[in-house]
């Protein structure tokens, strides 16, 4: 690996390590503009929790829907084997009533 490699790694290690901070937070508009810098959306921090995970135990319903549409994976396992999904059902209250209001909520 040449040193320039090297560097490049660190640099994309220091992005995603700031994302997922953000993302446990909940501090959206920082974690876009890490994104927009290069962060990747579908980084493990060392307990293998993605930035999704992190967002939904949280309950930051605006940084989780951004995440989903930026393509974060679903179904990446942590060390346990529990996925985002399973993540969502444990945690994610305050993002599951927003989505049955929107989908029960009569048209305007």
């Amino acid at each position: 690996m040449t040193r320039t490699t090297k560097k490049l790694e660190r640099a994309q290690n220091k992005l995603d390590a700031k994302l997922i901070k953000a993302a446990s937070a909940g501090y959206t508009e920082y974690a876009l503009a890490l994104m927009n810098k290069g962060a990747d959306v579908n980084t493990q921090d060392s307990n293998g929790q993605t930035p999704l995970m992190v967002s939904i135990k949280g309950n930051h319903v605006k940084l989780t829907d951004i995440f989903l549409g930026k393509d974060a994976h679903i179904t990446f396992n942590d060390p346990n084997g529990t996925i985002a999904l399973k993540v969502m059902g444990l945690y994610g209250k305050l993002y599951r009533d927003r989505v049955l209001i929107a989908k029960t909520a009569p048209s305007p």
